[in-house]
């Protein structure tokens, strides 16, 4: 990993910011995939008391409201955790 970082380094800032940009939206794709499957895990084990062929209006508002809780606490921890990420490698990511 350090040799990772010492290539990254070297490179133009031009170029640095091209491998950024990539890694970033790699990390974007991955922790969406990440969400979406503990999202749907936790909120259908949560509000599907019954499986069936249809929701019924608890179910609906019961999966909504979950999954709105959910995305919003994963948008908050990851924000925080982008602003750590980027002010130890110097970026100085701002919210």
């Amino acid at each position: 990993m350090s040799d990772d970082l010492s290539a990254l380094n070297n490179m133009g800032s031009a170029e640095r910011a091209k491998v950024m940009e990539s890694l970033r939206d790699q990390m974007i794709i991955q922790n969406f995939q990440m969400l979406y499957e503990k999202m749907v895990e936790k909120c259908f084990t949560k509000c599907i008391t019954k499986p069936s062929s249809s929701l019924d209006r608890y179910e609906m508002r019961c999966l909504e409201l979950c999954m709105d809780r959910y995305t919003d606490s994963w948008n908050l921890i990851s924000r925080a955790y982008t602003d750590r990420i980027g002010s130890q490698i110097g970026l100085g990511h701002n919210k």
